[in-house]
């Protein structure tokens, strides 16, 4: 724990630091995968990425000498959330960003609060807490305002796009339960 701050003085914590890149690039991910899917096929993004994600993540586990064997019995939930995450969480939303628009995904992607909620209800029985229902639900909220205020577009191309990335949503609020 850190001494608290003399007057004039100020304690930097450097997670704050990292807390505000990850939000920053969080917030452009949509508008990238936005034009990137333009030119590049979804199914070969996706594998380029996991490529290159499992590449350096082998190489740092090595270089810390971290990696360790896996246990025959851990391997079915593994693998079934490696496929969650990456050929239905990440094939389908930059799939799905074909047909969509940026904004609408961001959207999407504000529901997962309250899947998770759903979802550790139900697999889980996790209990629902007031702050819990009240943090999801003014999200929701939140979501709702922001679609209605610029008005909700039905284009068969626009409503097929929001349905595959909310395929992707769904993965990857399963994939957070689990």
């Amino acid at each position: 724990m850190r001494p608290a701050a003399r007057p004039g003085e100020h304690n930097f914590d450097p997670a704050y630091a990292v807390l505000l890149l990850q939000s920053l690039l969080a917030a452009g991910t949509h508008i990238v995968a936005k034009v990137v899917v333009r030119t590049v096929d979804p199914a070969a993004l996706t594998l380029t990425r996991s490529v290159i994600a499992s590449v350096v993540l082998t190489l740092l586990l090595f270089a810390r000498g971290t990696f360790r064997r896996i246990d025959r019995k851990d391997l079915p939930l593994i693998l079934g959330l490696a496929v969650l995450a990456v050929p239905i969480n990440q094939f389908f939303y930059l799939y799905g960003m074909r047909y969509t628009i940026a904004s609408n995904a961001a959207l999407l992607y504000a529901t997962t609060p309250l899947l998770v909620l759903i979802f550790s209800r139900w697999f889980l029985g996790e209990a629902l807490s007031r702050k819990k229902i009240i943090g999801v639900a003014l999200g929701i909220v939140g979501v709702t305002i922001v679609i209605f205020e610029r008005g909700v577009s039905a284009s068969l191309e626009l409503v097929f796009g929001n349905v595959v990335v909310f395929v992707a949503v769904l993965a990857w609020a399963l994939y957070t339960v689990y």
